[in-house]
């Protein structure tokens, strides 16, 4: 009788220690995948001058060309948070430069965008010539780093 209960002991253990591994595999993904918002940082490192001014510039061209219609930190139907995960831009991000480059150009070419502008009855003015592309990605890194609502 003892030999089957040591047996069943044994089981018990294989079972949790294998769950155990499952679920700190699964810490570990979420903890330490590069770009995940939970990523442990390495605060002994010193900073990227680079994306420091990455940053620091997508603030600044945030400000100046967007803040006026999209509030940053206020719950809106124009708020760009998250905007990266859904339509058109998820699926390519050559379609966030051609929507921000010409809105009323992109409209004609994807019914998301067509029905964004029904929605709100108002186009986004274009930026052709006033924004890079590496100017929208600093734009909206600015948005992914900055505080959230």
């Amino acid at each position: 009788m003892n030999q089957i209960k040591y047996l069943l002991y044994a089981c018990m253990i294989l079972v949790l220690l294998f769950t155990g591994a499952r679920l700190a595999g699964k810490l570990h993904q979420t903890l330490f995948v590069p770009g995940n918002s939970l990523e442990l940082i390495d605060y002994k490192k010193k900073p990227d001058p680079v994306a420091a001014f990455d940053l620091q510039r997508g603030k600044e061209l945030f400000s100046e060309q967007c803040a006026s219609c999209h509030p940053l930190n206020k719950p809106c139907a124009y708020s760009l948070r998250g905007v990266l995960e859904r339509g058109p831009w998820a699926e390519d991000r050559a379609n966030l430069y051609k929507w921000i480059a010409n809105p009323a150009a992109f409209i004609k070419t994807n019914e998301y965008a067509a029905a964004l502008q029904k929605q709100y009855g108002s186009t986004m003015p274009g930026f052709a010539g006033q924004l890079t592309e590496k100017d929208i990605d600093a734009i909206f890194e600015y948005i992914d780093e900055s505080a959230v609502y």
